[in-house]
């Protein structure tokens, strides 16, 4: 039986907790628009006095969500941090992710077809990175790195695509050699 080895997790630059905290208050302010155009067309019908009750439930619940918005731009990001890890061992990358159920997700490097290291305006605010892994079942992201973190997360895991590539190459090249009939 094989021991386990220990895994190193790391976690995302601190300033991810601002990115994700701005995300969330972008989208707080969608939402708010979307509620005061939804307020603004309600107002504007006279209603009956059951439409009245309706009117009056969809902004206690309207007001409800955009306060449990607001109060998620402070306390989930904070929660996410904590969870938020990764590891890159020799054979896989590791990302254990979430809020209130928390996934572990254990890609083996094998699988990775291309790494891409990403910056969207966000996160260029706050001089943050994601890499990118892109599998035949999907992409998977790396957030809230540094540059220098993102860029070395990229060049090994290219590298190492790279040197399977060239291990493929050597493979197919032989199998096709050892099936040559040679004239004599």
């Amino acid at each position: 039986m094989r021991g386990k080895r220990k895994v190193e997790y790391r976690k995302p630059e601190k300033e991810a907790l601002n990115y994700w905290r701005i995300k969330k208050l972008i989208g707080l302010v969608v939402l708010v628009s979307i509620f005061g155009v939804a307020f603004f067309i309600l107002n504007s019908f006279e209603f009956s006095e059951g439409g009245a009750i309706i009117r009056n439930i969809a902004f206690a619940a309207m007001i409800i969500l955009m306060l449990f918005q607001a109060v998620s731009i402070v306390v989930l990001p904070a929660i996410e941090y904590r969870q938020w890890e990764y590891a890159i061992t020799d054979d896989r990358v590791v990302i254990k992710h979430g809020i209130f159920f928390i996934a572990k997700t254990v890609i083996p490097i094998i699988r990775i077809q291309n790494v891409n290291t990403n910056q969207g305006p966000i996160q260029r605010i706050f001089k943050l990175y994601s890499v990118e892994l892109a599998l035949a079942s999907g992409t998977f992201d790396i957030v809230g790195l540094s540059k220098e973190t993102a860029e070395d997360i990229s060049e090994k895991l290219n590298a190492r695509l790279r040197s399977r590539l060239a291990a493929n190459e050597k493979a197919l090249g032989d199998s096709v050699n050892a099936g040559r009939i040679t004239e004599s």
